[in-house]
């Protein structure tokens, strides 16, 4: 989930996690002569081992593993170094197994047998994302009060992401959210609970969606999430995921007022390419749409 933060060294480090000697051996080698500095480990422990001693900027991660599901290790990896982008391998091309691993965590995935253009071209994207950031950190591109990015940074990140969409030929899905009441609150009580109310929103959609889907504040009381892998179908989905964690969030009753959000969204197809901007102008009207049929 891109927010806002990362730190790179001059000659980036990537981990390679590949029980397959031969396989490592070869992305090594190939590694190595383009200028990135590697390590190796044939296991997950081994994986953990050489994390906790150093730090990288990339892990190249087998899903399969002798002594466990790779998967299991994105969580560990990204607690010793945020930062890290997870690049999987699976043997797999199913949608499922790639759906997965980005819930996990991941930033990308390639498939076996290995095509060496495509793994330097993912490891190129995520240094990118990387980059970018790092940049949003120094411009100060995201939202004081959420911790998320707010609209310029968005629009950095998203325009970015469309490029990689086009190229991968994989569809997203743009959400657009208006938080239900503000004013109201804000009348009713104070802007203070005003403020807490967007946390408590932000904190919401940062459970309900993934480490790899872009979440922004890009208005005083507008969220939207530029979703990865997602199509037509994933719609229904996300909205149902966020409405039951809006519900677990509303059973506490903290508050003395329950958390609605209207949500618009506008998918992307890189068959037919539209600018970010249309996109946000496609989701923002359904959202008022759902908004009036709601009334």
């Amino acid at each position: 989930m891109i927010q806002g933060e990362g730190v790179m060294d001059e000659k980036p480090d990537i981990l390679i996690i590949e029980d397959d000697e031969s396989t490592r051996k070869t992305l090594t080698l190939i590694l190595d002569k383009k200028g990135y500095g590697t390590e190796t480990a044939g296991t997950g422990k081994e994986a953990l081992e050489r994390a906790k001693k150093q730090s990288f900027d990339i892990t190249l991660l087998d899903i399969r593993l002798p002594d466990m599901d790779g998967m299991e290790l994105v969580a560990p990896l990204k607690e010793l170094h945020p930062d890290l982008a997870v690049i999987v391998i699976t043997g797999y091309a199913s949608l499922e197994t790639a759906l997965r691993a980005l819930k996990e965590g991941a930033a990308d995935y390639i498939t076996k047998p290995l095509d060496m253009e495509k793994v330097l071209e993912a490891i190129g994207e995520a240094l990118e994302k990387q980059r970018l950031v790092v940049e949003l950190r120094k411009l100060s591109l995201s939202d004081d009060l959420t911790g998320l990015l707010n609209r310029r940074g968005f629009m950095r990140v998203a325009k970015h992401q469309l490029k990689v969409a086009n190229r991968s030929k994989r569809e997203m899905l743009l959400l657009y959210m208006d938080f239900d009441h503000l004013k109201q609150i804000n009348d009713a009580l104070s802007h203070r609970d005003g403020d807490r109310t967007l946390i408590e929103v932000a904190n919401v959609l940062k459970q309900t969606f993934r480490e790899s889907d872009i979440i922004a504040r890009i208005g005083g009381d507008e969220f939207v999430v530029l979703t990865i892998e997602a199509g037509k179908d994933s719609e229904e989905v996300l909205r149902h995921r966020l409405q039951e964690e809006l519900d677990t969030h509303n059973a506490k009753g903290q508050q003395p007022f329950k958390l609605s959000i209207s949500v618009g969204a506008a998918h992307y197809d890189p068959e037919r390419p539209c600018s970010i901007e249309d996109l946000l102008h496609k989701a923002d009207t359904s959202m008022y749409e759902q908004k009036g049929q709601s009334r």
